[in-house]
């Protein structure tokens, strides 16, 4: 879950310390429920996922206030949920392409968004 990581980190720390991210594929779901369908060691508790939920109004806040961008392929089980996020991020750089959740689709982002992240470091 590192593109899930990545948003979480970032909107934990806000943007006096960090100055940009870039999450490919981010294991983002819509409910504790169905994240313990898919991973059951992904939360401990509806608690521990609402507290960490990227989603949050608080969270979806401090991202807007930091450059942001978010890939993912449109074969990857987590683009409906991605999309979503975008959408509510304001449509920030990156794009839901084709491709899976996978080392292909991956590889084939990395160019772009370490672009990404290079431009916003001073």
């Amino acid at each position: 879950m590192g593109g899930y990581g990545a948003l979480l980190l970032a909107s934990t720390l806000g943007s006096s310390q960090v100055a940009a991210v870039a999450a490919s594929s981010p294991a983002i779901f819509p409910s504790y429920a169905d994240a313990i369908h898919v991973n059951p060691g992904s939360f401990d508790s509806p608690a521990d996922f609402a507290a960490n939920d990227v989603k949050s109004p608080a969270r979806i806040a401090t991202l807007r206030r930091l450059p942001v961008r978010i890939d993912c392929g449109t074969d990857d089980p987590f683009a409906p949920q991605d999309t979503v996020l975008r959408t509510e991020l304001g449509h920030p750089p990156g794009a839901i392409t084709s491709g899976c959740h996978d080392q292909s689709f991956w590889r084939r982002q990395l160019p772009a968004e370490l672009a990404f992240i290079a431009a916003h470091l001073s």
